[in-house]
């Protein structure tokens, strides 16, 4: 199996990419930096990252919107991110993998909100780093197992105030999935 052809940068990039589809965040930077074949599997590493599609910009409208349905009551920003608008807003037009990351950039501003600071950094974007394992199948190479998580921290934009971000919008109906 060593001898056969790999799954090369692009077919791994695109499985990354496909894992993260989501309305309001995008993979850039992706790059596969080490690979091992085994007898009968082949793994690929990679790093990449996750980063609101309108930059800054984009990432303002989210948390607007985010800050529009959130019932700010209660002790914990964690009860927050469970209420159940606040879950359909995140998983809309989202897969499993970008709502996790989506949910962990509302967490850093969920959780400055809580702390009442008058000024509020946005995380933009999201450094992440992965392994996915290949096994040859009927049409090539197919995915059997992939994990990723973050390596690092959040690359932050300048603070912004408070009342920023509080400011109610007009949304759409989420759809419920």
């Amino acid at each position: 199996m060593t001898g056969c052809s790999r799954p090369g940068e692009e077919s791994v990039k695109s499985l990354v990419e496909e894992a993260y589809t989501c309305k309001h965040i995008e993979v850039v930077d992706f790059n596969k930096f080490d690979s091992m074949a085994g007898l009968y599997s082949y793994v690929a590493q990679y790093t990449f990252k996750v980063r609101f599609v309108e930059g800054e910009k984009g990432a303002q409208k989210f948390f607007n919107e985010l800050s529009s349905i959130v019932n700010m009551k209660g002790d914990k920003w964690e009860e927050w991110m469970q209420q159940e608008a606040v879950q359909d807003y995140i998983n809309d037009e989202c897969t499993e993998a970008g709502a996790v990351a989506l949910e962990r950039m509302s967490e850093i501003v969920l959780q400055q909100m809580h702390e009442k600071k008058k000024m509020v950094a946005m995380p933009l974007v999201m450094p992440m780093v992965g392994w996915a394992e290949y096994m040859p199948g009927r049409k090539g190479w197919d995915i059997t197992m992939r994990r990723d998580r973050l390596s690092g921290e959040a690359e932050l934009s300048a603070p912004v105030k408070r009342e920023v971000l509080l400011r109610k919008v007009k949304m759409k109906k989420v759809q419920k999935k």
